[in-house]
């Protein structure tokens, strides 16, 4: 999962200025965060040992749908990264991605190995080998197991990010919505097997669609409504519903036909939500607060899975459940707190400033730092 830079611009005006944020889109990063938070502590805790399915009862059959948390930050992503990649080379957009993802996640991944060195089981304790291989954020591809499931979503996030820089250096930049068209039908394609694994692997399946769908609203934003985008959308939109009902019985014991329905009604409702979130002209009196709201989000979402289940794994018995939930819940958000604080507000910004950081992206280092503010 992405959490990047967002910005406003103008309408039919050219890229928009990444300098500015978008405060709405904030809030849908919180809300998404908090939905997979919530679906971790209250709908699949571990208790004995063991994942345990909706602990918490009537709120864990609220909670049990939050896994489409995830999904909902595709769809952002598709419309954001797009977004950051406006006027930028491939190398500014993959330095500038790697900057914005890495600081937060090794720290999380360092916090995550002493948890589990301390609380978890012998035989988890990460070797040194796989710490490493962990901090890549890409630990399969080097035969080892990632130190935290969640972790997962990252290794799409990265996928989807060698498409755009991939574009970027074939200067397809501006044929954006041809793009999305294309992977769309290729999506399609895909459903009915066609291409094998080497095709569902290049358009992201059974993610795709999410993040296609965000990066057509994003040309919405830029540059207003079209025939193509609505259709790409309205195409985008049922590849999504199918995705999302075959991944139903993944999440849920059981999945009843309203369970079905649910799901569909909240992939519906992120669509809808990220164009209104989107519009041209989205001021907020609480900006503000959206904007502390949208930092705290990456960081809660990498320290809440793995660090989290062992809080309450090892505070269960003692506290009773609702006494380890409150616990975890508040140790979990002061960790992502302190990561915004000296990470992302502190060593991000000094980071994004440096000669060295600013050669890397190929940027003029004489004049103001390029996108200081992401």
């Amino acid at each position: 999962m992405s959490v990047g830079e967002q910005s406003i611009g103008q309408s039919n005006s050219g890229p928009p200025n990444r300098s500015r944020r978008i405060p709405y889109l904030d809030l849908l990063r919180f809300v998404a965060a908090m939905a997979v938070v919530l679906f971790h502590f209250c709908s699949a805790p571990v208790v004995a040992g063991q994942v345990a399915r909706d602990t918490f009862g009537g709120v864990a059959r609220v909670t049990r749908f939050g896994y489409l948390g995830v999904e909902l930050f595709f769809l952002i992503s598709g419309f954001v990264i797009v977004m950051s990649a406006q006027s930028r080379s491939a190398r500014g957009f993959l330095v500038h991605r790697a900057l914005r993802l890495y600081p937060s996640f090794w720290v999380a991944v360092l916090l995550t190995a002493a948890a589990v060195t301390i609380w978890g089981p012998e035989s988890e304790r990460p070797s040194l080998t796989g710490l490493l291989a962990n901090l890549t954020m890409l630990p399969g591809y080097l035969g080892a197991t990632r130190i935290d499931d969640v972790y997962w979503t990252l290794a799409v996030e990265l996928k989807f990010y060698a498409v755009v820089a991939a574009l970027l250096v074939l200067g397809l930049a501006k044929r954006v919505d041809l793009i999305a068209l294309l992977w769309l039908f290729l999506l399609i394609l895909t459903e009915f097997d066609f291409g094998g694994t080497w095709l569902k692997s290049l358009v992201i399946f059974p993610h795709g669609a999410f993040f296609a769908a965000g990066t057509l609203v994003y040309m919405r934003f830029a540059q207003g409504w079209s025939t193509a985008r609505v259709l790409g959308l309205l195409v985008a939109w049922l590849l999504a519903l199918r995705s999302a009902d075959r991944a139903v019985p993944d999440f849920m014991y059981a999945p009843s036909s309203l369970d079905r329905t649910i799901v569909a009604a909240i992939v519906t409702g992120s669509f809808l939500l990220l164009i209104w979130a989107t519009r041209p002209s989205s001021p907020s009196k609480f900006a503000r607060i959206l904007t502390q709201l949208g930092a705290l989000t990456y960081p809660l979402y990498l320290t809440h899975g793995r660090i989290g289940r062992l809080i309450f794994a090892r505070l269960e018995q003692g506290l009773g459940q609702a006494g380890a939930l409150l616990v975890e819940s508040v140790i979990v958000g002061a960790l992502a707190w302190l990561i915004v604080i000296f990470v992302e507000r502190r060593l991000i910004p000094a980071i994004s400033k440096s000669t060295v950081f600013r050669k890397a992206a190929g940027e003029y280092v004489s004049g103001p730092p390029i996108g200081a503010s992401q």
